[in-house]
């Protein structure tokens, strides 16, 4: 099943992230793309940090680097 997170910037800069249907006991897989790493990480952190908080089983991150 593929749950996507919806991320929302404040005027204050802040950064907001919302997932769409229920992760609880589930194990999460994100997959993500850290190029280019300022903006990217942090959404592939806080969208973790988010299914932690929702009571997800266990989170797992696939980060494809492709250096070209």
């Amino acid at each position: 099943m593929k749950i996507k997170g919806r991320f929302k910037t404040f005027p204050n800069g802040e950064r907001y992230c919302q997932l769409e249907k229920s992760v609880k006991g589930r194990e999460v897989m994100i997959e993500g793309t850290i190029a280019p790493p300022d903006q990217n990480l942090l959404d592939l952190a806080l969208l973790a940090h988010t299914c932690k908080l929702h009571g997800a089983k266990r989170v797992i991150a696939q980060i494809p680097y492709l250096a070209y």
